[in-house]
């Protein structure tokens, strides 16, 4: 598992990488969790599985500090 942590206060630039890492996997591999998820939703989506990818992408947005 990789990963990669965009912050700081250059939102646009964060925002265009974010954009070029989503084009590089297939839109059913991507899982955007929005500000206010449950922290044990987060965690149980990062331990699970999946059968048909072999890599997938999970996105943070704004989460609580």
């Amino acid at each position: 598992m990789k990963l990669l942590l965009l912050h700081g206060p250059a939102k646009a630039v964060s925002r265009k990488k974010l954009i070029e890492l989503k084009q590089k996997f297939d839109p059913n591999n991507v899982v955007v969790f929005e500000e206010g998820t449950d922290t044990q939703d987060v965690i149980n989506n990062l331990i699970s599985t999946s059968l048909f990818a072999d890599e997938r992408l999970v996105i943070l947005e704004n989460p609580l500090e």
